[in-house]
């Protein structure tokens, strides 16, 4: 194992000491501007293997010897989230599939962005991630996202003029397509897909773009997308979009959420969202088992109540922005006069 995992890298964040090994020359560390406590430390090794043929044996050995099965952690999170908003979501419903074999229990997110399997165990303090660096950085967000004061959402953000603005909405409902005309506007990249809120400020959880082929209209992405065969790409703009200029962490003390939607589409409110409150994701709570010794039931119970009460409180006054996409530039020029007057 050793001869294979050749470079080690530590990250420490918060109270965690990430231990990486991988054949990668170069990581760089995720999350570094986030201040968290530090009055406790847990401590994960992780081993991160980006051979795709290792992958799908991998993938493979589950289906073929694996017993799938639903990790007790996801079926209580189930079970509250349905009876705090009376609703009745299913675990099946969603595309993450569990296994388990003798002491090892594996996790597959098949994902066109997110495509990785971890390996993990009921004994042993130690994580396998069969993907890439992006996978690493998304499980990192797992651990981050469950054991925290920073709240996620699932929204993309952008900034101008030192005002933040969130938008927040069912997948597919334009929010990327909205962020990437503003930023031809000389608007600032925070985030597309998933932030950070606390203490009134906006943190970026990647610097990735996930753009859908049929609709970037930007010069610079549509040359990076034009050779990929896939409906979603995953662009580093960091690396790959020099003309988005990025921005820092930014204030929100203004309440500046939107709900983005499609025209034919009617906003339902929380409980009617496929993602049912934005603010922790149920594809983060495999990662309880390495966190949670006991009392899961009422640490998911407490999580559940603060999550719900941010989105009560942060999207009282939330404006509504409804896209009509076949006039996309003329609502893009009514959000920006718009912005104008309240971003003095």
């Amino acid at each position: 194992m050793e001869d294979y995992y050749k470079y080690q890298y530590n990250w420490k964040i918060g109270i965690y000491s990430f231990n990486i090994y991988t054949r990668k020359t170069k990581l760089n560390m995720p999350f570094h501007y986030l201040n968290f406590r530090n009055d406790k430390k847990i401590e994960i090794k992780i081993f991160l293997n980006e051979n795709t043929l290792e992958k799908d044996k991998i993938i493979s050995f589950c289906k073929e010897k694996g017993e799938e099965y639903i990790p007790e952690e996801l079926d209580i999170f189930y079970h509250k989230i349905n009876k705090l908003l009376k609703i009745n979501l299913k675990i099946k419903d969603h595309i993450n599939k569990y296994y388990k074999y003798k002491n090892y229990l594996f996790a597959y997110f098949p994902y066109s962005t997110d495509n990785f399997v971890l390996e993990y165990s009921n004994k042993f303090n130690y994580i396998k991630i069969y993907g890439n660096s992006n996978n690493l950085y998304r499980l990192i967000l797992d651990f981050l996202t469950i054991n925290q004061r920073y709240l996620p959402l699932h929204a993309s953000a952008i900034s101008k003029n030192n005002h933040s603005f969130s938008f927040i909405g069912e997948s597919g409902g334009g929010k990327t397509s909205f962020l990437i005309k503003l930023l031809q506007k000389n608007y600032k990249f925070l985030a597309d897909d998933s932030i950070f809120a606390n203490n009134f400020k906006i943190f970026p959880t990647n610097y990735f773009l996930s753009v859908r082929k049929d609709f970037p209209n930007h010069p610079e992405i549509n040359k990076i997308i034009k050779n990929h065969k896939e409906e979603k790409i995953f662009i580093n703009i960091e690396k790959e979009v020099s003309s988005i200029l990025l921005s820092d962490p930014i204030n929100i003390s203004k309440n500046n959420f939107y709900i983005i939607k499609p025209k034919e589409k009617k906003w339902e409110g929380i409980t009617k969202m496929k993602e049912p409150f934005p603010c922790i994701s149920h594809h983060s709570f495999w990662c309880t088992r390495f966190l949670i010794k006991k009392d899961l039931d009422k640490w998911i119970e407490k999580k559940l109540n603060d999550s719900i009460l941010f989105w009560e409180n942060k999207t009282k006054n939330i404006e509504e922005i409804t896209i009509n996409f076949k006039e996309f530039e003329n609502e893009i020029e009514k959000f920006d006069i718009y912005f104008s007057k309240i971003a003095i």
